[in-house]
């Protein structure tokens, strides 16, 4: 009965896992189920043979795996549902990976078509004659080919005029040599065929203008821009042409975008390197007035510093001079530089005016008060010695005279811009008949 009941749960569990495999195609759990059936027969003939023989522990038990093991299947459902789940698992990468290789084969076929409409535009802009074309590739230089057209019919309507003309004009020569009155047709077919000639002058212009227009431009190339120097030099003209020509060509609009520098030395081509350039320029002539503020200031404070240490030096001076009548001269003096020293200070612009005062009056006339400091030590000063101080103290008022010059021109600016403020003043009011003047005027 036992045997029978394992036979048949041996047969369901072989059953279920060939279905489950059938249905899946994963066999495994059928292996699996196999084996434990194998297993579970083993395992029953191993404790039958024990029972009737009593004997246990020796090399009967040719299984370590006992029935009890599986639990009536459980190991092998667990496994079969491990199994199950990593199948699922396997078929969710398999989904997402081509679900990730469709979208990726959908973006490639997108640049591919991309790429297509991209160089079939490309074809049609090669195609265009407003296209600049450097060794196979179109240049991104805005160009409109101005007198490509005009330039072709000049030219041919220009040729066709010439020789309809010229051989009327060779007719009419050989038949005014027999009449004399023809002579007036010959001159005015001549002046056709010199028009038609002209024509075709213009037209070869046109061309050649044009021609040179694209040279310019592919020398400039990728860049967007190229000096006057080096398009004079590719070309074989003088850079006074070069420059003629192309102001010539940016005012017809050969450049739609182009531009030339102030200074005459370079040809740029598009918005965005002119408007790097000027941001360049900008910031060259921001770190200039920068370097010159820098270097004014430094000068300017040199200038106040050496200035205010003569003024101490005269100071002392006069304190080792006991004489009150130059010592008041020597105060004026002082007094006066300070005042300038201090005006400059406030006004660098008036640095100029002070710099013949730093480089030669100033030193001097130190010199002539160190002198006569020398000089008023000596107990018994001879003749020569108050002749030179007396020299000193006529000078030091000329010094002082001049000083006073000086500053005055230091603020002559601000004298004149308050004159012409105040005289502005007093017209606008007048006729406005604001002052008594008006008044007057009115009665």
């Amino acid at each position: 009965m036992a045997d029978n009941q394992l036979l048949n749960e041996i047969g369901e569990e072989i059953r279920d896992a060939l279905k489950v495999g059938l249905s899946r195609g994963d066999f495994t759990a059928l292996n699996d189920a196999i084996l434990g059936s194998v297993n579970k027969v083993i395992d029953e003939a191993t404790d039958q043979l024990e029972r009737s023989t009593g004997y246990s522990g020796g090399p009967v038990n040719v299984s370590t795996h006992k029935y009890s093991s599986y639990s009536s299947g459980a190991a092998t459902r667990a496994k079969q549902q491990q199994l199950e789940k990593e199948r699922e698992e396997r078929l969710k990468r398999n989904r997402e990976r081509a679900a990730k290789n469709r979208r990726e084969a959908e973006e490639k076929r997108i640049e591919r078509a991309k790429a297509r409409r991209d160089e079939a535009a490309l074809r049609r802009k090669m195609k265009s004659p407003n296209a600049i074309i450097l060794n196979g590739k179109l240049l991104p230089t805005k160009f409109k080919a101005i007198g490509d057209t005009g330039g072709v019919l000049s030219i041919v309507f220009g040729c066709v005029g010439l020789s309809l003309f010229g051989m009327l004009a060779i007719i009419f020569g050989i038949a005014a040599t027999a009449d004399a009155s023809i002579k007036t047709s010959l001159f005015s077919v001549l002046l056709l065929a010199a028009f038609s000639g002209f024509w075709v002058g213009y037209g070869i212009s046109l061309r050649k203008a044009l021609e040179r227009a694209r040279k310019y431009a592919r020398i400039c190339g990728e860049k967007m821009y190229a000096g006057i120097s080096q398009l004079a030099s590719a070309t074989g003209l003088s850079e006074y042409m070069v420059k003629k020509d192309i102001r010539k060509m940016l005012k017809k609009g050969y450049f739609p975008e182009g531009y030339m520098d102030e200074e005459g030395t370079t040809l740029m081509l598009s918005d965005s390197v002119y408007k790097d350039y000027m941001s360049m320029k900008n910031r060259q002539k921001a770190d200039e007035a920068a370097r010159l503020t820098q270097e004014e200031g430094s000068e300017l404070d040199q200038m106040v510093e050496e200035g205010m240490a003569a003024v101490d030096k005269l100071h002392k001076l006069n304190d080792d001079i006991p004489g009150e009548v130059i010592s008041r001269k020597l105060y004026v003096l002082e007094d006066l530089l300070k005042q300038m020293f201090s005006r400059v200070r406030e006004h660098p612009e008036q640095m100029d005016r002070m710099h013949k005062l730093m480089d030669y009056y100033l030193p001097t006339m130190l010199k002539l008060v160190e002198a006569y400091a020398e000089y008023d030590k000596v107990s018994a000063p001879g003749s020569e010695i108050l002749q030179a101080k007396s020299e000193i103290e006529t000078t030091l008022d000329t010094i002082n005279e001049a000083f006073t010059q000086l500053l005055n021109n230091l603020f002559q600016d601000s004298v004149w811009d308050v004159t012409s403020d105040a005289k502005v003043l007093t017209t606008m009011l007048t006729q406005e008949g604001l002052t008594q003047e008006a008044a007057l005027k009115t009665q």
